[in-house]
């Protein structure tokens, strides 16, 4: 049956891709969750066309009571906070934080705010005037549109997707779901995505630093209750053997995620694995073992890694919805890291539904 515009640009997004990143959020309760994750507790299945359709309906009904309000305004700062220490990588070294934060006000004085980093080597902007450049071009498509609900912000975000920055673009999605959520019946962010997670799982990451400074943190992240760490490599195969070394006796039980944030090639990063499995320092996890377009490479050590029992993380390789489907299709990692600073609201959650078809898991 051939799907009308309305069908094709409206219902699909709101509701199918609504859907995907609701789960996505449960899928950080469970990192290597299944690509089809259990709905949370009090949560409704969405498996029909038929439902979607109906929520859909309802959320258009509701619309009809929301008097329309208009963006009239839209403006950015940038804020920089020192960091407790250094945090290093095989690209770089922070020293400090910087953080884009825009603003968008509502004809009914509600303001939303949205924020994006700026992390020289893992965002494309490296400069904090570049974000707000964008955002105050940007304000010339948003400022003056009306709107009448809170999912309008999808509509809005698909005149901004060929922002040079995406985390421009991010910072005003988010202001304007803040917003949005916030302008009629206020309703929290997480509800308006479709329902909630009753917990959380994090860990926690301990930079390229020496042995018994990561012994340390371990030790103190297990004292706090993290059951999992994650740590950074690239630089130099012997520190990184040394520093998970560390790392394992300041917390013995702990799962170990490494990420190399491009620093190998293939067959260093193979020669590593190998090495860890033999030591019993096997992590569950390998984070962008090689360089961003690196596609064979990448796949290499992910055919070998699943051959040891570990996981392959693209994040500096997917920067793009194309990035996933071509991941997706080529079998080239097993785990999408998704984040808003690279990708936008809007992408995350394509993403989100290219993941699930191909059964690749989230992080």
């Amino acid at each position: 049956m051939k799907r009308s515009p309305i069908t094709r640009h409206v219902i699909d997004p709101v509701l199918d891709a609504a859907v995907s990143v609701v789960q996505l959020g449960h899928r950080v309760s469970g990192l290597f969750g299944t690509g089809k994750p259990a709905e949370p507790p009090g949560m409704p299945a969405v498996s029909s066309r038929e439902q979607r359709l109906a929520r859909y309906r309802a959320e258009q009904a509701r619309a009809h009571l929301n008097p329309p309000l208009e963006i009239v305004g839209i403006d950015a700062i940038h804020m920089t906070a020192p960091l407790v220490r250094p945090f290093t990588i095989a690209t770089t070294r922070h020293a400090e934080l910087t953080n884009v934060v825009a603003r968008l006000m509502l004809s009914n004085a509600i303001t939303g705010v949205g924020e994006a980093p700026v992390l020289v080597g893992s965002t494309v902007a490296s400069d904090p005037q570049q974000l707000i450049a964008a955002i105050e071009s940007a304000a010339h498509f948003l400022v003056g549109k009306v709107v009448r609900q809170p999912g309008e912000w999808m509509l809005l975000s698909h005149g901004l997707q060929g922002m040079q920055f995406p985390g421009a673009r991010t910072a005003l999605e988010m202001a304007m779901i803040d917003a949005l959520c916030s302008a009629w019946t206020p309703i929290p962010a997480y509800k308006h995505f479709g329902g909630h997670s009753s917990e959380l799982k994090s860990g926690m990451t301990i930079p390229i630093c020496e042995p018994g400074e990561a012994e340390g943190l371990a030790r103190s992240y297990k004292g706090e209750g993290f059951t999992q760490i994650k740590t950074k490599v690239g630089l130099d195969v012997e520190e990184d053997i040394a520093r998970l070394e560390a790392i394992r006796k300041g917390h013995p039980e702990c799962e170990i995620i490494i990420d190399a944030n491009q620093g190998y090639d293939a067959d260093t990063a193979i020669a590593l694995m190998r090495r860890l499995a033999a030591m019993d320092l096997k992590p569950v996890l390998f984070e962008q073992p090689v360089k961003r377009d690196d596609w064979d490479g990448l796949k290499k050590v992910t055919l070998e890694a699943r051959k040891l029992g570990i996981l392959v993380a693209a994040d500096e390789s997917l920067r793009s919805v194309e990035d996933a489907r071509r991941i997706a299709d080529e079998g080239l990692a097993d785990v999408l890291n998704i984040k808003l600073a690279k990708l936008g609201f809007l992408q995350a959650m394509q993403i989100v539904a290219i993941a699930r078809e191909a059964g690749l898991r989230l992080m």
